[in-house]
Protein backbone atom coordinates (compact mmCIF):
# COMPACT_ATOMS: atom_id res chain seq x y z
CA UNK A 1 0.00 0.00 0.00
CA UNK A 2 3.06 2.02 0.55
CA UNK A 3 4.38 1.85 -2.85
CA UNK A 4 0.38 2.88 -4.47
CA UNK A 5 -0.12 5.21 -2.35
CA UNK A 6 3.06 6.71 -3.59
CA UNK A 7 2.68 5.82 -7.65
CA UNK A 8 -0.49 7.41 -7.15
CA UNK A 9 0.67 10.48 -7.26
CA UNK A 10 4.40 10.61 -7.79
CA UNK A 11 3.37 11.73 -11.59
CA UNK A 12 0.94 14.27 -10.69
CA UNK A 13 1.84 17.89 -10.47
CA UNK A 14 3.49 19.31 -7.30
CA UNK A 15 0.28 20.10 -5.29
CA UNK A 16 1.23 21.09 -1.49
CA UNK A 17 4.22 23.29 -2.52
CA UNK A 18 6.04 24.30 -5.25
CA UNK A 19 9.92 24.36 -3.72
CA UNK A 20 10.71 21.30 -6.39
CA UNK A 21 11.07 23.90 -8.84
CA UNK A 22 13.72 25.91 -7.22
CA UNK A 23 15.22 22.26 -6.56
CA UNK A 24 15.35 21.77 -10.51
CA UNK A 25 16.54 25.22 -10.89
CA UNK A 26 19.03 25.23 -8.86
CA UNK A 27 20.55 22.35 -10.72
CA UNK A 28 20.04 23.77 -13.84
CA UNK A 29 21.95 26.80 -12.25
CA UNK A 30 25.11 24.90 -11.08
CA UNK A 31 24.72 22.52 -14.69
CA UNK A 32 25.53 26.01 -16.10
CA UNK A 33 28.57 26.76 -13.90
CA UNK A 34 27.18 29.25 -11.76
CA UNK A 35 26.94 29.26 -8.43
CA UNK A 36 23.40 28.59 -7.06
CA UNK A 37 23.42 31.61 -4.33
CA UNK A 38 24.86 34.17 -6.26
CA UNK A 39 22.24 35.14 -7.85
CA UNK A 40 18.15 35.49 -7.62
CA UNK A 41 16.28 33.52 -10.39
CA UNK A 42 15.26 36.53 -12.30
CA UNK A 43 18.85 38.26 -12.28
CA UNK A 44 19.88 39.37 -15.77
CA UNK A 45 22.88 36.83 -15.61
CA UNK A 46 20.33 34.06 -15.79
CA UNK A 47 18.15 35.05 -18.35
CA UNK A 48 19.55 32.33 -20.68
CA UNK A 49 18.14 30.01 -18.08
CA UNK A 50 14.73 30.34 -18.60
CA UNK A 51 12.35 28.41 -19.85
CA UNK A 52 8.55 28.02 -19.68
CA UNK A 53 8.23 24.70 -17.67
CA UNK A 54 10.59 25.69 -14.59
CA UNK A 55 11.09 28.99 -14.29
CA UNK A 56 7.73 30.54 -14.01
CA UNK A 57 6.85 28.19 -11.10
CA UNK A 58 9.92 29.12 -8.86
CA UNK A 59 8.70 30.49 -5.66
CA UNK A 60 10.23 34.17 -4.29
CA UNK A 61 12.54 34.01 -7.82
CA UNK A 62 12.21 37.91 -8.07
CA UNK A 63 13.74 38.85 -4.35
CA UNK A 64 14.96 35.27 -2.73
CA UNK A 65 18.14 34.01 -3.29
CA UNK A 66 18.80 29.84 -2.76
CA UNK A 67 18.62 28.87 1.30
CA UNK A 68 19.28 24.95 0.46
CA UNK A 69 22.67 23.62 2.20
CA UNK A 70 25.25 22.39 -0.26
CA UNK A 71 24.96 19.00 -0.22
CA UNK A 72 21.11 19.53 -1.10
CA UNK A 73 22.75 21.67 -3.92
CA UNK A 74 25.12 18.40 -5.24
CA UNK A 75 21.53 16.44 -5.30
CA UNK A 76 19.98 18.98 -7.34
CA UNK A 77 22.90 19.17 -9.51
CA UNK A 78 23.07 15.59 -9.57
CA UNK A 79 19.34 14.47 -10.39
CA UNK A 80 18.99 17.51 -13.00
CA UNK A 81 22.17 15.82 -14.90
CA UNK A 82 19.96 13.09 -15.78
CA UNK A 83 16.56 14.67 -16.37
CA UNK A 84 15.51 18.35 -15.58
CA UNK A 85 11.77 17.79 -14.96
CA UNK A 86 10.02 17.28 -11.67
CA UNK A 87 8.87 13.73 -11.75
CA UNK A 88 12.34 12.20 -11.97
CA UNK A 89 13.13 15.29 -8.76
CA UNK A 90 10.71 13.43 -6.89
CA UNK A 91 11.52 9.96 -8.32
CA UNK A 92 14.91 11.10 -6.34
CA UNK A 93 13.27 11.75 -3.39
CA UNK A 94 11.40 8.40 -3.14
CA UNK A 95 14.64 7.01 -3.52
CA UNK A 96 15.57 8.50 -0.65
CA UNK A 97 12.84 7.44 1.09
CA UNK A 98 13.64 3.83 0.35
CA UNK A 99 16.47 4.22 2.10
CA UNK A 100 14.67 5.85 5.42
CA UNK A 101 12.31 2.72 5.54
CA UNK A 102 15.26 0.41 5.34
CA UNK A 103 16.92 2.36 8.08
CA UNK A 104 13.75 2.11 10.05
CA UNK A 105 13.28 -1.31 9.37
CA UNK A 106 16.66 -2.10 10.67
CA UNK A 107 16.32 -0.46 13.71
CA UNK A 108 13.29 -1.37 14.83
CA UNK A 109 14.32 -5.31 14.31
CA UNK A 110 17.74 -4.07 16.72
CA UNK A 111 15.64 -3.03 19.16
CA UNK A 112 12.82 -5.78 18.66
CA UNK A 113 10.04 -4.14 18.05
CA UNK A 114 7.24 -5.05 15.85
CA UNK A 115 7.74 -4.14 11.83
CA UNK A 116 4.40 -3.48 11.50
CA UNK A 117 5.15 -0.46 13.60
CA UNK A 118 7.17 0.95 10.08
CA UNK A 119 3.48 1.37 8.85
CA UNK A 120 3.35 4.31 11.16
CA UNK A 121 5.92 5.90 8.70
CA UNK A 122 5.43 4.17 5.32
CA UNK A 123 1.39 4.88 5.18
CA UNK A 124 1.60 8.46 6.93
CA UNK A 125 -0.54 10.81 4.65
CA UNK A 126 1.84 14.27 5.30
CA UNK A 127 4.63 11.57 4.32
CA UNK A 128 3.55 9.97 1.42
CA UNK A 129 1.90 14.13 0.02
CA UNK A 130 5.39 15.89 0.88
CA UNK A 131 7.48 13.83 -0.68
CA UNK A 132 5.75 12.14 -3.69
CA UNK A 133 3.43 14.52 -4.05
CA UNK A 134 5.55 17.32 -3.91
CA UNK A 135 9.40 16.30 -3.85
CA UNK A 136 10.36 18.04 -0.73
CA UNK A 137 14.23 17.63 0.38
CA UNK A 138 13.26 16.72 3.63
CA UNK A 139 13.05 12.82 2.64
CA UNK A 140 16.67 13.09 1.56
CA UNK A 141 17.14 14.12 5.49
CA UNK A 142 15.17 11.63 7.21
CA UNK A 143 16.82 9.26 5.11
CA UNK A 144 20.25 10.50 6.51
CA UNK A 145 18.78 11.07 10.24
CA UNK A 146 17.58 7.22 9.88
CA UNK A 147 20.90 5.90 9.47
CA UNK A 148 23.00 8.60 11.87
CA UNK A 149 20.56 6.78 14.60
CA UNK A 150 21.19 3.26 12.68
CA UNK A 151 24.88 3.83 12.93
CA UNK A 152 24.94 4.69 16.64
CA UNK A 153 22.83 1.83 17.47
CA UNK A 154 25.61 -0.35 15.38
CA UNK A 155 28.47 1.56 17.61
CA UNK A 156 29.52 3.08 14.73
CA UNK A 157 30.36 6.42 15.58
CA UNK A 158 32.07 7.94 13.11
CA UNK A 159 29.30 6.50 10.46
CA UNK A 160 26.57 8.44 12.68
CA UNK A 161 28.67 11.83 12.99
CA UNK A 162 28.99 11.21 9.41
CA UNK A 163 25.27 10.78 8.46
CA UNK A 164 24.10 13.21 10.86
CA UNK A 165 26.56 15.81 9.28
CA UNK A 166 25.00 14.79 6.13
CA UNK A 167 21.33 15.29 7.20
CA UNK A 168 22.43 18.55 8.64
CA UNK A 169 23.97 19.19 4.96
CA UNK A 170 20.88 18.65 3.52
CA UNK A 171 18.67 20.75 6.11
CA UNK A 172 19.66 22.52 9.02
CA UNK A 173 16.98 21.16 11.38
CA UNK A 174 18.64 17.85 12.00
CA UNK A 175 21.35 20.46 13.64
CA UNK A 176 19.28 20.19 17.00
CA UNK A 177 20.30 16.18 17.61
CA UNK A 178 23.73 16.89 17.94
CA UNK A 179 23.62 18.16 21.63
CA UNK A 180 21.26 15.33 22.39
CA UNK A 181 24.00 12.39 20.75
CA UNK A 182 27.15 14.33 22.68
CA UNK A 183 25.08 14.25 26.16
CA UNK A 184 24.35 10.99 25.57
CA UNK A 185 27.35 9.66 24.58
CA UNK A 186 25.97 8.62 21.46
CA UNK A 187 28.75 9.95 19.02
Amino acid sequence: FAVLFRLSIVFAPPYLSDDIYRYVWDGRVQAAGINPYRYVPSAPELAHLRDEVIYPKINRRDYAHTIYPPLAEVLFFLTTRISEDVRWMKLTMLGFEVVAVWAIAQLLASFGVAQQRLLIYAWHPLVVWEFAGSGHVDAIAIAFIALAFLAWRRNKNFGAGFALACATLIKLFPLVLLPVMLKRRLL
